[in-house]
């Protein structure tokens, strides 16, 4: 990408607003439009309707930029002044904005039931006195006598305006249901089906391994840090939701039945995933534990989560807790003072729950100790997105493609046209004759076998003749990268069914059966393997062909890497 300079963006600004523009007049669109907002009705609905109107989504992209770098100047002016009060939410960054509300809500239905009232008055003239609408159609009141909703038809204000009756059910602020107080278990259920769809939803997309994790902590996990500290849960509920999670991406392919637990919420830095687990997300909202601690967030790709920063201010702290300590605004003290945080009492601190992930991962030795003796493979595609060190991705080989370690044994094209032929020092210094015979077997190597009809596959690897049993077997080796096996092993299967029929009809055999050996560059086989090699009937065990390939891949990883 080119980036002008400060004399060519001067330029091209100034032709655009130098030249003038003929607009054409009374357009064709624009009588119609006319003509339809003049029919019947129409007015009405769009008086009813005009609390929904969003007039920010009309303006232009460049506008919204434009403003956005002024106001990114007005802001540090007034940081830098200390003209911003706590109270100015929707201008301060780092400001919990609807959370503060919640729990100051919270904390008025339970300490100041009595005189809610006097409060309701209060705010109608302070309302009057700076001539600011009080808002009527968003209020409601809940008559309670004895534990027990009393029918009412509403409350009339001091002004003669009705203030309608809330229902049974209950009136939701900021998108929590409550009544007299927070309905707690209908709002666990809401979150809970809330967060169960959002991951369904994200897991039926066509998103890579990553990018489902990103979606997962910025999407799905939010749902359930926007009640933490307000919403009443357990531990064991918690814990349901994270195995809930797990369960939908085995069943949806993003995680394996035998995968590692801990690897999934480590740090992708440290080798695992990066998932925010809901228990962990909780903790890290509002638990005590977190005071004076600086985090950053577990997936270094997660583009929506700002549960942690890496450079805490005042106005940028890591716990609710902590943030309604450090404010200055008088509710939020009273807040802090009135103890209705929920969730804040925890066994282990954010640091302590990954830490043990952490150990218990690194002590497996399938796991965490494979990755150890693996984590010198730093291809350029690793320093580059988990690292974050600034250099060309791209294969140092061939250039097409991103260099990963999947590119690097089996999808680049410089090496195709060598290297994975020779996966292994006793393989590619045997060469096998064309053609061996005896007078019950005759065996082809690499031999294109003429038909009737033009074959597009008609070269096997290895083609054994029976002659005594009227038997051929095309035998086929492929060594792909690892999550390829399955679709490498059915495609070896498609590609000889005709040259299978041929060779029946020609040579007069009784049977004829394509048999691909598929093992990834890692050693991983399909589960029909072991049926494939036992029809070979050579005593042949998947670790002796595991062994080879692995090997092979060893010495193509070390090659690439030693390169500069």
């Amino acid at each position: 990408m080119v980036v002008p300079d400060a004399e060519e963006s001067t330029r091209f600004w100034s032709e655009i607003w130098d030249n003038s523009v003929k607009h054409k007049k009374n357009p064709e669109w624009l009588k119609d439009v006319e003509d339809e907002l003049a029919g019947e009705g129409v007015q009405e609905d769009i008086r009813s309707a005009v609390d929904n109107f969003r007039p920010i989504t009309c303006l232009p992209l460049l506008w919204k930029l434009l403003t956005g770098i002024i106001a990114e100047e007005l802001y540090n002016y007034l940081e830098e002044a200390a003209l911003l009060t706590w109270e100015q939410k929707g201008c301060r960054k780092g400001s919990r904005g609807t959370k503060d509300q919640l729990l100051i809500d919270k904390m008025i239905l339970k300490n100041y039931k009595n005189e809610i009232d006097g409060l309701v008055n209060t705010v109608r003239i302070f309302s009057e006195a700076i001539k600011m609408e009080f808002g009527l159609s968003k209020c409601g009141v809940l008559i309670i006598k004895r534990g027990k909703v009393v029918e009412s038809d509403g409350l009339r204000m001091p002004d003669g305006a009705m203030m309608r009756k809330i229902e049974e059910s209950g009136n939701k602020y900021l998108g929590v249901l409550e009544v007299d107080g927070i309905k707690h278990d209908q709002m666990k259920d809401q979150v809970k089906k809330e967060y169960t769809r959002r991951v369904r939803n994200i897991l039926k997309s066509k998103l890579n391994g990553g990018n489902i994790i990103s979606a997962i902590n910025s999407r799905a996990v939010s749902v359930v840090r926007y009640g933490a500290g307000i919403i009443k849960g357990t531990k064991n509920e918690l814990e349901e939701m994270d195995r809930k999670t797990r369960k939908l991406m085995t069943m949806y392919g993003a995680q394996h039945p035998k995968a590692d637990v801990d690897r999934l919420y480590l740090k992708r830095y440290d080798g695992g995933r990066g998932l925010l687990g809901v228990e962990y997300c909780v903790q890290a909202e509002v638990n005590r534990n977190n005071e004076g601690k600086v985090f950053s967030c577990p997936s270094l790709r997660c583009s929506g989560c700002n549960l942690f920063t890496k450079n805490s201010t005042q106005a940028e702290v890591n716990s609710l807790d902590k943030y309604f300590r450090a404010s200055e605004e008088n509710m939020l003290k009273e807040v802090n003072i009135s103890s209705i945080l929920e969730n804040k009492k925890h066994e282990q601190s954010r640091e302590d729950i990954q830490k043990s992930h952490k150990e218990r991962y690194e002590n497996k030795g399938l796991h965490g100790q494979f990755h150890k003796a693996t984590e010198k493979i730093k291809s350029r595609n690793l320093r580059k997105r988990v690292y974050g060190e600034d250099m060309d991705s791209s294969c140092r080989m061939c250039g097409a493609a991103e260099e990963t370690v999947a590119h690097i044994v089996s999808e680049c094209q410089k090496l195709a046209q060598k290297e994975y032929k020779e996966k292994s020092d006793k393989w590619y210094t045997h060469n096998p004759e064309k053609v061996l015979e005896s007078d019950e077997c005759k065996i082809l190597w690499d031999f294109p076998t003429q038909t009737d009809k033009t074959l597009e596959h008609n070269r096997p690897d290895i083609t054994v003749i029976e002659k005594n049993n009227k038997k051929c077997l095309h035998i086929d080796p492929a060594c792909p990268f690892d999550t390829r096996i399955e679709r490498k092993e059915e495609e070896k299967c498609n590609n000889y069914c005709d040259l299978k029929y041929e060779i029946a009809r020609m040579w007069r055999m009784k049977e004829v059966e394509v048999i691909p050996v598929v093992v990834g560059a890692l050693g991983s086989v399909t589960k029909d393997f072991e049926k494939w090699i036992q029809k070979l009937d050579l005593g042949i065990t998947a670790e002796t062909l595991q062994k080879p390939c692995l090997l092979g891949t060893a010495r193509i990883i070390r090659k690439v890497l030693d390169m500069k």
